[in-house]
């Protein structure tokens, strides 16, 4: 197994069938393969204009949920921001920092 591999899942819904490739670091879908579906001869028009709906349904969630994770970005990198002052304002013993020109 490369080093590539190592980094990522690979997940098969046992529901729809479809494979998804997933970043083991970040939780991203990294691919999407959508399982082969049936022709449109063999459905009717209410249960397409039904898996229409849904998917215009399930587009809407995703896009909240990522629209609510871009807002609480800011909010996450502020406090890291914060954070880091916090441990240079501890380490800080009232020294300036070396020269590089003396250290040779």
């Amino acid at each position: 197994m490369s080093n590539s591999e190592a980094k990522t899942l690979t997940i098969r819904c046992p529901e729809c069938r479809t494979n998804m490739v997933i970043d083991a670091a970040t939780g991203a879908v990294l691919r999407h393969e959508a399982a082969a579906r049936k022709s449109g001869k063999e459905a009717d028009f209410d249960s397409l204009f039904a898996a229409v709906e849904t998917d215009r349904e399930r587009a809407e969630a995703v896009f909240e949920q990522e629209q609510a994770a871009y807002a609480d970005r800011d909010r996450l990198l502020e406090r890291k921001f914060e954070d880091a002052l916090e441990r240079v304002d501890a380490a800080d013993d009232g020294k300036p920092p070396p020269s590089p020109f003396d250290l040779d």
